[in-house]
């Protein structure tokens, strides 16, 4: 579904992806893992165009991003993101939050949108809250509500950043076991994260970053259990050393 090759970006004079290269294949769930600033969070905004490669190449079923002529306002919208911030409407209820995008995109008629979004909120169990505003939520409602805003979209691949950084430590099982039920029903998803223990049970590789390069990835069980090189050998020890 995701081929990126010979991937570079630089911000200013700094180089924050070094050559990258990787492959995503469909219902596929890759984690994410390294220190902060290895360039997690710009790799995965760079594979649907939110922040644009210097150098190389994303494609997206095949179809390259980097191309002049390519239509990226239609491929990401085959393409869900979810971030650290929920980036709600204030102004707008959880109904609308989320069937807002469908019918501005001409995807679904307002009453359609809206049934799909009541669908959603039930998965979600937030069908109480489609009222509610989003400064009536808690901070786990909010992210759930984010993420069934892209599923609104009916993506083929949905990228989550950190998502459960910013909450509460009580409210982060209620989106993992969301995200865990999005695997689990064959979504393919690339997830950056810093939850060991949800990325070693979820995910089906583990692709470990540091200094703007991967620097090692396989199977959950590899690296976590027995990582190869130096540098991954040291990050697991101290995530896992408690």
């Amino acid at each position: 579904m995701i081929k990126i090759r010979n991937l570079n970006k630089f911000f200013g004079d700094k180089q924050v992806l070094k050559d990258v290269n990787l492959d995503i294949s469909e219902k596929e769930v890759v984690g994410l893992i390294g220190p902060s600033g290895s360039g997690k969070s710009t790799l995965i905004r760079c594979i649907n165009f939110l922040e644009i490669p210097t150098s190389g190449d994303v494609y997206f079923k095949d179809k390259n991003l980097s191309d002049k002529n390519a239509d990226l306002d239609s491929i990401r919208q085959k393409i869900g993101m979810v971030f650290q911030h929920f980036y709600l409407f204030p102004h707008k209820s959880v109904l609308e939050n989320i069937s807002l995008a469908p019918v501005l995109t001409g995807r679904m008629d307002k009453k359609s949108a809206e049934a799909s979004a009541i669908k959603l909120l039930e998965r979600m169990d937030l069908i109480d809250k489609k009222d509610a505003y989003p400064d009536q939520l808690s901070g786990g409602q909010k992210q759930r509500i984010a993420i069934a805003r892209s599923l609104a979209m009916e993506p083929d691949l949905m990228l989550f950043d950190e998502v459960t950084s910013a909450l509460d430590p009580e409210m982060v099982g209620e989106v993992l076991h969301v995200m865990k039920d999005l695997a689990d029903a064959g979504m393919t998803m690339v997830v950056v994260t810093h939850e060991m223990a949800f990325a070693k049970q979820v995910a089906d590789r583990i692709i470990f970053m540091s200094d703007g390069m991967i620097v090692e990835q396989g199977k959950p069980t590899d690296i976590f259990d027995n990582p190869q090189h130096p540098r991954t050998q040291d990050f697991i020890s101290k995530v896992l050393e408690f």
